[in-house]
């Protein structure tokens, strides 16, 4: 079944982790689509939401200077063109959706604790020596 939030996936960065909770909830939407439209409809939703996070996360990273942006933003266009397959696959009524409430797992949670965690944590080492980070 599709992981659902929790808590263990905060990663202390308030903007972020609300980002985090909305894009694993329309996953599960996706997942629990049952008619092709609906899983049109979601997989294009989760899509653009998960470019506008990613966008906001780049543009996080380059105001701190972060030291992993360029491996942190290639995971980023990973998990975008993996997105851009799935919803083909949906198009082309070829997407097993039990298949893909692992692979968000994958997709999104290991992101999260990989990636976003370190980033997080940078961010927040910053504002503990005062400096603004928004």
């Amino acid at each position: 079944m599709m992981p659902r939030w929790s808590d263990t996936y905060l990663v202390g960065h308030s903007s972020m982790d609300c980002q985090h909770r909305e894009l694993l909830d329309y996953a599960a939407s996706l997942v629990g689509a049952h008619s092709y439209e609906a899983q049109v409809s979601c997989a294009e939703d989760l899509s653009n939401l998960m470019k506008a996070h990613f966008a906001h996360e780049e543009a996080l990273m380059s105001s701190i200077k972060y030291v992993g942006f360029d491996e942190h933003k290639q995971q980023h266009k990973n998990i975008l063109l993996r997105l851009r397959d799935i919803q083909h696959e949906i198009t082309g009524r070829k997407l097993m959706l039990d298949v893909f409430d692992t692979e968000v797992y994958d997709l999104l949670v290991t992101h999260i604790i990989n990636f976003d965690r370190d980033l997080s944590a940078q961010i927040q080492a910053l504002q503990y020596w005062g400096c603004e980070v928004d």
